[in-house]
């Protein structure tokens, strides 16, 4: 068995392109490669074993890096999924202040609306 192929400098600047959004036909325009035949270079390239290889050794290091683990990527979600809105709200129905919610609620939401009534 042959040893694993290493990635050209091209290819290994096609590859840390990639990474940074995923989008196969950009990274191949931003390594250099010709626009018009981006689409189908970037799909060559990602069949490649050892491409494929390099790309998932540097996600993993870069969820690593990141300390983002599937067990807390759906811990998150389960966090969304099951938020109960009354946690934000007093005995009164009134909204509370965010420094007073519960940190399930906090972090559950990632924006909100208030609307102010001022009642005559």
């Amino acid at each position: 068995m042959s040893p694993e192929r290493l990635p050209t400098a091209k290819q290994a600047r096609f590859i840390a392109e990639y990474l940074k959004d995923l989008n196969g036909s950009d990274a191949a325009v931003r390594a250099g490669y010709g626009r018009s035949s981006a689409r189908a270079t970037a799909s060559r390239l990602l069949q490649k074993s050892y491409i494929k290889s390099e790309v998932q050794r540097l996600q993993a290091a870069q969820l690593e890096k990141a300390g983002i683990t599937a067990e807390g990527v759906l811990e998150q979600l389960r966090r969304i999924a099951y938020f109960d809105p009354a946690t934000i709200y007093d005995d009164q129905g009134y909204l509370k202040h965010t420094k007073d919610w519960p940190a399930t609620a906090r972090t559950a939401l990632s924006s909100y609306d208030t609307v102010a009534v001022r009642l005559a």
